[in-house]
């Protein structure tokens, strides 16, 4: 079952209010939007990395466990399974991921509702903290690592997965110099700062991690990949990639997802070997607070 956090609490006033940038809201939007779909999305893509995830932290009895950026509890189902006697605390930004984790209430763990850039959890209360694809999704990724490390204890542990998104196909970034066209005709949507988008990268993440003081323990990686029949299908499942396409898709009216699906055919026509495949490249990094 689910239960409320007591212990690393700071004090019982509560946690302070989430506060909502341009680019958390869209954030948000995305995930109250696809929260239900999330677990299955991309024949379960986001499940295949979380278990993963869960793997590479290898928790152990009584590990206390934090999850940051918890979604629907993927990761913090698959630690608390794998930490009998222990206690795994999930939390995120977005209500709406939370009550899909709340619905799921085949193991013990804590789910709070959370800004990861000011955790409101004592000093040096957790043995392991996991991020699975939150890093790149951060306004601010130092002050996170610091809250992290700050929540560590001496040795602690804690595992990053990211999105490796140099390993994206062709067709995937054909589509999103496709989307950003469109986006520059007059669709302006916040994201979040652009270096985000190398944490992926093996030693991009190993050069974060160190400046947050963390030493790299080990990296592995997890690729998955998978394809679309046609360019309106393509599209479909891309907007559910992220809250970047999630935004524009949603706002393109029958004449523009008609003439993005058309320009889709016609680059990718002949392409038969790489046209509408993708991967799901992630970086998995376990590091250790200094």
């Amino acid at each position: 079952m689910n239960r409320p956090l007591s212990s690393p609490h700071r004090n019982a006033a509560g946690p302070p209010a989430v506060p909502v940038d341009a680019f958390t809201a869209q954030l948000l939007d995305f995930y109250e939007k696809t929260a239900a779909e999330y677990d299955t999305w991309d024949s379960g893509v986001h499940a295949k990395a979380a278990a993963r995830c869960a793997e590479v932290a290898e928790p152990g009895p009584g590990c206390e466990a934090l999850d940051l950026g918890c979604g629907t509890g993927l990761v913090t189902r698959g630690l608390a399974a794998a930490a009998p006697d222990g206690h795994v605390v999930g939390i995120d930004v977005s209500e709406a991921m939370l009550q899909q984790a709340q619905n799921d209430s085949t193991v013990a763990v804590s789910l709070l509702h959370m800004d990861a850039h000011d955790l409101y959890l004592q000093d040096e209360a957790f043995d392991l903290v996991t991020m699975c694809q939150v890093l790149s999704y951060l306004v601010d990724a130092q002050r996170v690592l610091a809250e992290v490390r700050r929540v560590l204890r001496p040795g602690g542990r804690l595992v990053v997965c990211c999105q490796q998104r140099s390993l994206a196909t062709p067709a995937e970034q054909l589509f999103f110099r496709r989307l950003d066209a469109f986006a520059a005709t007059g669709f302006r949507f916040p994201r979040p700062p652009a270096h985000n988008a190398l944490f992926g990268e093996p030693w991009a993440l190993a050069k974060v991690l160190d400046d947050a003081g963390f030493d790299q323990e080990r990296t592995t990686n997890l690729v998955v990949g998978n394809h679309a029949a046609n360019a309106a299908s393509w599209i479909d499942l891309m907007r559910g990639a992220g809250p970047y396409p999630h935004a524009l898709i949603s706002v393109l009216g029958p004449a523009m997802r008609q003439q993005l699906e058309a320009a889709l055919d016609l680059t990718m026509r002949g392409d038969d070997d790489g046209a509408f495949r993708y991967h799901r490249a992630f970086t998995y990094v376990v590091a250790v607070r200094r």
